[in-house]
């Protein structure tokens, strides 16, 4: 209970006593009604000078992407204020990353702004301050989020804080799923010949396969598609040193680079299929009665195309990356796995699709459409939700 003190309830620029020296962040519509129930507190006596925050309340306890939330902070100051202060929500490994600087003289290092963070405008005052928090984007893959408090011109003195003078408020735990994505509805069919003009819907980018997190440098993306006959998969794999040597059908593709698609349709890690190409469109294929327990003599009737811009056997050269095209019958996907067939608009699957990325220096890079959490590309639970789209 609340006895006695007031409520205040603030949304980005709401005030027009905010002074002019407020920072300008995003206008983000505040979405009401504010979340009941049990939430997370956490007691942080966050200094900036005078003020305090002393307690806050996080609601609901644990945050969902694309849903309300809302936070209380108990404010204690010598004034009635108000201060000006910005609340952020941001993914935790880039809102805690610091920033080496140069020497003497050197300008500020600049740090591109990750876009998943969230801001929101506030005024402080003592007592109970109420904000709608603006909801976490969809896809969020990290486990948790930070809540970050700053106050323009000052920084914060004591209690939990980043070396750049924000306050951390809380880390919140986060209710994430695999990403959703959509297969629109080919009206005309796929040339499989690993040319992607005829992919006009926005791709998918992929993300680092085991935590989600975003990939550095040239973004690689993919694209779903269907029709009657195929499920489709296409993908624009940015590669500045393109590199396969084997030549056989069947080869070990994953020891060097690939891409790879698995189609699960379910979560209970009992048949699907694992389809992989390599740069040089040699394939490998196997299906799966049990997790991990695979065919590999079994050959797919898939097809599939491979377009390289650069060279495979040159690794002293600079390649630009490779694409590639994928059409697997629904014939063999519903023989082999839980889906049914024929494929109906609105359907739903579970599927996922990787890259795995050698360069000559350094470690192999792993990318998904949607983390696995764990490390193993079979683990089904978190993979991409398809949902077979219209046109």
């Amino acid at each position: 209970m609340r006895h006695g003190v007031t409520a205040i309830f603030v949304s980005a620029l709401a005030c027009a006593s905010e002074p002019a020296s407020a920072p300008a962040s995003e206008s983000i519509e505040v979405v009401t009604p504010t979340p009941a129930g049990p939430g997370l507190v956490t007691h942080v006596d966050l200094a900036f000078g005078g003020v305090v925050i002393a307690r806050t309340e996080v609601r609901p306890s644990s945050l969902v992407p694309g849903r309300p939330a809302a936070i209380a902070l108990q404010v204690q100051a010598p004034g009635d204020g108000p201060w000006p202060a910005t609340l952020t929500l941001a993914p935790p490994r880039p809102a805690s990353r610091q920033v080496a600087l140069g020497g003497v003289g050197a300008p500020p290092a600049e740090v591109e702004p990750d876009p998943r963070t969230q801001s929101i405008d506030v005024l402080l005052r003592p007592g109970i301050v109420e904000v709608d928090l603006p909801p976490l984007p969809e896809p969020w893959h990290p486990l948790r989020a930070e809540l970050l408090l700053s106050v323009p011109g000052a920084t914060a003195t004591a209690g939990p804080r980043l070396a750049d003078g924000r306050g951390v408020l809380a880390l919140v735990p986060v209710q994430t799923s695999g990403t959703e994505v959509a297969a629109r509805r080919i009206a005309s069919g796929i040339t499989v010949d690993g040319e992607l003009s005829e992919w006009t819907s926005l791709p998918y980018p992929m993300v680092h396969s085991l935590d989600g997190e975003p990939v550095e440098g040239p973004p690689s993306h993919v694209w779903w598609g269907w029709d009657d006959t195929s499920l489709y998969v296409a993908a624009d794999l940015r590669d500045d040193d393109i590199w396969s040597d084997y030549a056989q059908h069947d080869d070990p593709l994953w020891k060097q680079e690939v891409f790879e698609v698995f189609v699960f349709v379910d979560d209970s890690g009992l048949h699907y299929l694992e389809l992989q190409v390599s740069p040089r469109g040699v394939t490998f294929d196997a299906r799966f009665v049990q997790y991990r327990r695979g065919d590999t003599d079994w050959s797919s009737a898939w097809t599939t195309a491979v377009a390289v811009e650069g060279t495979i056997d040159d690794r002293t050269d600079r390649d630009r990356g490779w694409t590639v095209e994928v059409a697997i019958p629904w014939s063999e996907i519903c023989s082999n796995t839980s889906a049914t067939c024929p494929p109906q608009v609105g359907d739903r699957m579970r599927v996922n699709a990787f890259r795995f990325d050698r360069p000559a220096k350094g470690p192999a890079l792993a990318y998904a459409v949607s983390p696995t959490r764990v490390p193993d590309f079979h683990a089904a639970a978190n993979a991409a939700m398809l949902t077979l789209a219209g046109r």
